[in-house]
């Protein structure tokens, strides 16, 4: 039987920081069970002190994780600050959790690779009833990932995690595992636990302007031309924006709506799924989204509205309550749009938020939290496995009655 803590910290000194989390979880016996340590941090941390730190204190356990704009801990704990550190540590039997990578992944790749790391997952435990998913923004096609784990594990296999980022510069990521760190990873971590189960949340806040335009030539997740037109200029003079403007700059403002089946509206509240460039391709003046786009889907620009953020937040969390039927969390694991944190709305207390959802979950419990701001997140939605972009997503762990 899995059983969790967490822990977070602002503290500088990137060793420091991870013997306070591990001192503050009691982790660091060479004596206790198998540990897995999870990593979340900023990227101001030198991240060969954190991992070196954490296989210091306990040489057997297993450490990963991955970079993103801010961590988010329990207690209302959330930093953006450029070292930030957010940990979760989990002890159980070795049996209970699996682990598989890939440090190669890429666009043109995505299917194969995750299908090797899914084979490689299942292979040291066929009994895996949930998957922890996470890997750079930069390479992957998010839904040929969850189609290749699916071929693996079935459909009816939670996933849920995000991707990585920088602090939105659009340059690189980083995952740990294995010592390694890695700038094109993609890492699943399995649960074999049987008496855990996962609740998900997921919500965004955005509303569609103007006018939608159709995707008239596409590759997989390379978008070439809208309207007819080259899509990068054409989206650059949609928005009053010089052609020449860098994706870095872009990437704050640039954000795409595409329409969902009506049967998903009601419960995702919105009719819209969102869409952020992760790359471009001046050559070819064409964009590249971390999903496959099928030539002919209407998109939409779209922007955050604040009262339809923090409305549609509540809703959500007052929704995974009645899922979860008066159980008690036992752990939860957070994904959180970077644009979400003060990259897109400075005069929002990130603390007021993590309270709203904190607060009505925990109900004045201890309960282990872990939180990234990243670039994309893993949620199901209707049944099905999917990948969102500018969302808040609640990943809650509860336990059955053991037999």
């Amino acid at each position: 039987m899995l059983k969790f803590w967490s822990a977070g910290n602002k503290i500088v000194n990137s060793k420091k920081a991870m013997q306070s989390c591990l001192d503050e979880m009691h982790f660091g016996s060479p004596d206790a069970e198998t540990e897995l340590i999870i990593i979340h941090t900023t990227m101001g941390h030198k991240f060969g002190e954190l991992i070196e730190a954490a296989k210091e204190a306990n040489p057997n356990a297993k450490v990963v994780g991955c970079t993103g704009g801010g961590v988010i801990g329990s207690n209302g704990f959330v930093s953006e600050n450029m070292r930030a550190l957010a940990v979760m540590g989990i002890r159980g039997d070795a049996k209970d959790v699996a682990i598989s990578y890939s440090d190669r992944l890429s666009f043109a790749n995505s299917f194969e690779e995750s299908l090797r790391v899914a084979k490689a997952l299942k292979a040291q435990n066929s009994g895996i009833n949930m998957i922890f998913l996470f890997g750079g923004f930069l390479d992957m096609v998010a839904d040929q990932s969850l189609t290749a784990f699916e071929e693996v594990f079935g459909a009816q296999m939670p996933i849920f995690g995000g991707t990585a980022t920088d602090n939105l510069k659009g340059i690189k990521s980083n995952q740990f595992v294995d010592g390694k760190i890695l700038e094109h990873g993609l890492i699943a971590v399995g649960f074999a636990d049987p008496t855990l189960t996962v609740n998900m949340g997921v919500h965004h806040g955005n509303v569609c302007l103007g006018k939608p335009f159709v995707v008239t030539r596409s590759e997989r997740n390379q978008i070439l031309e809208l309207n007819g037109q080259p899509a990068w200029p054409f989206i650059m003079n949609r928005m009053d924006l010089p052609v020449e403007t860098e994706f870095e700059e872009a990437l704050r403002v640039v954000c795409f709506a595409a329409m969902l089946p009506e049967a998903l509206h009601s419960e995702y509240d919105n009719q819209y799924t969102l869409y952020v460039p992760v790359g471009t391709d001046k050559e070819k003046q064409s964009f590249y989204l971390p999903v496959t786009i099928a030539e002919g889907t209407k998109l939409w620009l779209s922007h955050r509205e604040e009262k339809k953020m923090f409305d549609g937040l509540d809703l959500m969390v007052s929704r995974l309550e009645e899922q979860l039927e008066g159980r008690s969390p036992v752990a939860v694991f957070h994904a959180d749009c970077a644009a979400r944190g003060r990259m897109s709305f400075d005069q929002i207390n990130k603390t007021e938020i993590i309270s709203r959802m904190q607060t009505p979950l925990c109900d004045g419990a201890h309960v282990p939290w872990l939180g990234l701001y990243g670039y994309g997140e893993f949620t199901r939605l209707g049944g099905k496995n999917v990948f969102h972009n500018q969302t808040t997503s609640l990943f809650v762990l509860t336990r059955s009655e053991l037999q």
